[in-house]
């Protein structure tokens, strides 16, 4: 009822005015002097006029605001609705990609498995012919060594022989030297006599050449 009234007011109001500016206008174009009354209604009816602009402007600025509002909002929502319908992909592709990196995975797996098995075979393989290598090589190894146990006493027996030998040779030989110094011992003893007597012998010369001589 109160806005009624207001409203009822200003278009009296306004009504009034319009009628003042008239009467002031009247008097602009007779030329006479405006007084201080009419100079409050022009300035009341710019005041108003100014007003009627700047709720025209405002009307238009909401209307433009609203109108830029409900654009923003579609632009919003279809925004949104591309994020979701974007989301939803990427959720199908994370999907898509998690399971084929799960079935990737499954199947690196179960060749990494098979891989083990047949490494861990081959390696048993190589470990027993490893072991089959090792037990012939040391059955050769000790066939060997027998052999050589046998030629090393074989070769002790005959080179003991053989220094037996040396050693009964060097008796011989220092034998026969020893008989060798006792001749020499025996022909030192005889030209020692014979020098004796040969000594002798010139003596008897001697003293046979004296005698002679007499």
């Amino acid at each position: 009822m109160r806005a009624r009234l207001l409203l009822v007011a200003e278009e009296l109001l306004s009504v009034a005015v319009d009628k003042a500016l008239d009467l002031v206008l009247e008097k602009v174009e007779r030329g006479e002097r405006l007084k201080t009354e009419d100079l409050a209604i022009l300035t009341i009816a710019v005041v108003r006029d100014v007003n009627k602009r700047i709720d025209i402007l405002t009307d238009s600025l909401n209307a433009r605001i609203a109108e830029l509002d409900e654009k923003l909002s579609r632009r919003i929502d279809e925004t949104n609705k591309r994020i979701d319908e974007t989301n939803k992909r990427i959720d199908t592709l994370t999907d898509s990609l998690n399971a084929r990196i799960s079935a990737l995975d499954e199947r690196l797996n179960a060749r990494i498995a098979e891989l083990d098995e047949r490494l861990n075979r081959r390696i048993d393989d190589t470990n027993k012919r490893i072991d089959m290598l090792a037990d012939s090589l040391n059955a050769q190894i000790n066939e060997l060594d027998k052999k050589l146990n046998m030629r090393i006493v074989e070769l002790d027996e005959r080179l003991n022989k053989r220094i037996d030998g040396v050693y009964q040779v060097l008796g011989d030989v220092h034998r026969r030297i020893d008989g060798v110094y006792q001749v020499l011992g025996d022909v030192q003893k005889m030209m020692v006599e014979m020098g004796k007597t040969l000594v002798d012998v010139q003596r008897d010369i001697a003293e046979l050449k004296k005698a002679l001589l007499k």
